[in-house]
């Protein structure tokens, strides 16, 4: 099987699994729908910069920062699941969805400080 992620520089262009799920596919397609909901979202925040300038900003910039380490985390996650399949041991990855799960709560909260700003 051809991977999803695509070549690499580091010479594993091809890095093939024998699952017939695509269970590395699903989840890198799952991070990219994570990507896509938190570049809306940003884009929503933005119609509000004029009632809430820095707050705003400081939204839109977690979400960059999120983004972009969904993105640079991307081939790396896709690899090691591959990999962990052809060796029937894939090991959770803890800290992105930890990681990512703070980051939707500090977001979270800023909204709901903004919620309670305007009451």
């Amino acid at each position: 099987m051809r991977n999803w992620c695509g070549g690499g520089a580091d010479g594993d262009s091809a890095v093939t699994h024998g699952d017939p799920g695509l269970q590395p596919e699903r989840t890198a397609l799952s991070w990219t729908r994570t990507l896509l909901a938190l570049l809306v979202l940003s884009l929503t925040y933005v119609r509000f910069a004029r009632e809430y300038p820095g707050v705003i900003w400081l939204l839109v910039v977690l979400i960059a920062v999120t983004s972009s380490a969904i993105v640079l985390g991307q081939r790396r996650r896709y690899v090691s699941t591959a990999r962990g399949l052809d060796q029937e041991v894939v090991e959770p990855k803890v800290l992105s969805v930890a990681a990512m799960s703070v980051a939707i709560g500090v977001l979270a909260l800023l909204e709901v400080g903004l919620i309670a700003l305007d009451g």
